[in-house]
């Protein structure tokens, strides 16, 4: 008895954990760093994608067929040939070839792993039990922040990388730039179709435009934190006790808790007029450095505020 009561507490203290939380630790997230920037990357594509084809069908020039169904090289043969596609379409194109989306990552991502062991050990003596309590206890937390930024050119995203491999040779069900996920929001669609045809309705018609006569830009800040936790309390009691000394009562709690915290800023802007490609490159990259900063200075002034508060609300 004694043996099975140490080899309970040894697991109790030595039960493992993430040593460094990712995001692919989550049940159910099917999706490493990788797959979730091409996954968004390749909504970002369908985006743009979903803008051009309305426009082509505004101008009764055909229809794109849907994801998945496209057949290779349609978008490097509609870009090599788009002076077919009359002069007001053949601008459009090219007043976006050298637009930029940058997008901003950062996974903040915290697990705690606590156990608690207890056992009392006792025996019968002439008028009653004699025991002892023991306790065990380890609380373990990781953390773990990835931050890294990313940019695509809208023409680029759309000709160059091919849709097969790049997209649809990833997907399992065929749907996956417009399926969302509830449980881990990050690796599901973000409706980036909204944001990206604002941008684009706001430079063709709602005369969007840039600080101190930069080029326009339009930037979200999209945030998701999810919490996964649980808990398990076994436990097992002997009665009546011998007259050795033996485990009475033992049991075991067990708490996991994990939070992941996912943010992406993304940066839409189109490049200065009249200027070369890198001066413009140049220009566009400064620009969403500001749009970024801005947006975490916004997003530090909300937790601020936050803070402030649950602080009032306290001291009610």
């Amino acid at each position: 008895m004694r043996r099975l009561f140490f080899a309970f507490l040894v697991f109790a203290l030595t039960g493992g954990c993430s040593i460094r939380p990712l995001p692919q630790d989550v049940a159910g997230a099917k999706y490493d760093t990788w797959d979730i920037v091409r996954r968004i990357r390749c909504e970002m594509r369908e985006a743009i994608i979903t803008y051009i084809d309305r426009a082509l069908v505004a101008r009764n020039l055909g229809h794109i067929p849907p994801f998945g169904q496209r057949r290779p090289g349609l978008f490097k043969e509609m870009y090599d040939q788009r002076d077919k596609l009359g002069p007001d379409m053949k601008k459009v194109i090219e007043r976006y070839d050298g637009a930029l989306i940058t997008y901003d990552f950062t996974f903040d991502i915290t697990e705690n792993n606590n156990l608690l062991a207890t056992a009392n050990v006792g025996k019968a003596i002439t008028r009653g039990t004699f025991g002892i309590s023991l306790t065990g206890e380890n609380n373990r937390e990781r953390h773990n922040t990835r931050t890294f930024r990313i940019s695509d050119n809208f023409i680029k995203l759309v000709v160059e990388k091919d849709e097969q491999d790049f997209c649809v040779k990833w997907d399992i069900r065929k749907q996956d730039v417009y399926a969302a996920n509830y449980i881990y929001p990050i690796t599901g669609n973000l409706n980036l179709a909204e944001m990206t045809g604002t941008f684009l309705d706001l430079n063709q018609s709602g005369n969007l435009t840039g600080k101190d006569n930069t080029p326009p830009a339009l930037s979200d800040n999209i945030q998701f934190v999810t919490r996964f936790s649980g808990s398990i309390n076994p436990a097992f009691e002997i009665s009546p006790l011998g007259s050795n000394f033996e485990v009475a009562r033992a049991g075991i709690t067990a708490t996991g808790i994990r939070e992941d915290k996912h943010s992406v800023i993304i940066v839409l802007t189109l490049p200065p007029e009249n200027t070369s490609k890198a001066v413009a490159r140049n220009s566009q990259i400064e620009i969403a450095e500001e749009h970024i900063a801005r947006q975490r200075v916004i997003k530090q002034n909300s937790d601020l505020g936050d803070i402030a508060r649950e602080l009032r609300g306290v001291g009610r």
